[in-house]
């Protein structure tokens, strides 16, 4: 847990260079069950393959980066455009997260 955290307090967003933070449980939870439907691709237009150990996001919720047995994948085309995963509950979690 303790790499983790150094590893975090180090982690940029390639695009917007703002720091990253670690997605709340309740995110984590329901992007899986979005990769699970095949709903969720990276800038790459690559589809998510399998659900994820971890999800570190910008504080905006503009993007997220993927971490799979440990290793987060911080690249401009690894990047989740958290507000297009299309799925209903996912985008009622991300108005409630933001406020609207």
């Amino acid at each position: 847990m303790n790499n983790n955290l150094n590893l975090l307090s180090i982690l940029k967003c390639p695009i917007t260079k703002l720091e990253l933070k670690r997605a709340r449980p309740e995110l984590l939870k329901l992007l899986n069950e979005c990769i699970k439907k095949k709903q969720v691709k990276n800038r790459g237009e690559r589809l998510v393959p399998k659900p994820v150990d971890d999800f570190y996001v910008t504080p905006d919720l503009r993007f997220g980066y993927m971490q799979i047995k440990g290793i987060p994948f911080v690249s401009e085309n690894e990047a989740i455009e958290i507000g297009y995963i299309s799925n209903r509950e996912w985008q009622q979690f991300l108005k409630k997260l933001k406020g609207f």
